[in-house]
Parts: C-alpha cells; sequence; structure tokens
C-alpha cells in the first residue's frame, strides 16, 4: 500500500509531491525491505527532483544507489532497471 501511495505522489512531478513520493517509498522500504519496487521508486522520485532543483549532485548519488540495490534485489524487473537507466 505504502509503495501505491508513493506512485501517486511520484506522478503528479512537483517538487512536494517528489518529496512525498520519497517518504512513502522510504517506509514501504522499512516494512519490505526485500521488495524491490520501492527502491526504484525512490530512485526515479530522486532524479526527477533533481530536473527540477539542479543546485545539488545529492538527489543523482542516492538515485543510483537505490536503483543499484533494487536491481541486486531483482535484475529481471524491468521497472528495476528502468530505475537505473536513468
Amino acid at each position: 500500500e505504502l509503495y501505491h501511495k508513493g506512485l501517486f505522489h511520484l506522478y503528479r512531478h512537483t517538487k512536494d509531491e517528489l518529496l512525498k513520493a520519497c517518504e512513502l517509498f522510504e517506509a514501504a522500504i522499512e516494512a519490505a525491505p526485500h521488495f524491490p519496487l520501492p527502491y526504484a521508486g525512490v530512485a526515479i522520485a530522486l532524479r526527477n527532483y533533481g530536473f527540477q532543483d539542479n543546485t545539488s549532485k545529492d538527489p543523482y548519488e542516492r538515485a543510483l544507489l537505490m536503483a543499484k540495490k533494487a536491481v541486486e534485489i531483482d535484475d529481471r524487473d524491468a521497472r528495476c532497471r528502468t530505475a537505473l537507466s536513468y
């Protein structure tokens, strides 16, 4: 449920909504650390946030770490690989 709520905020594409999506994805990771899609969600949200606020490289570095973690958990899931390809 947390993952799906995160998707709702992710696709609204505003800075505030992207940060809310990250919070929800992080909560989903805490609840189920073996589930790869919240890691991919954080990666995509952070990259989209970075596109809007490019004053720091921090979002991109963390996004890459999260995308790699998603692929590490499930290297066959297209959503995980998509997060890595951004």
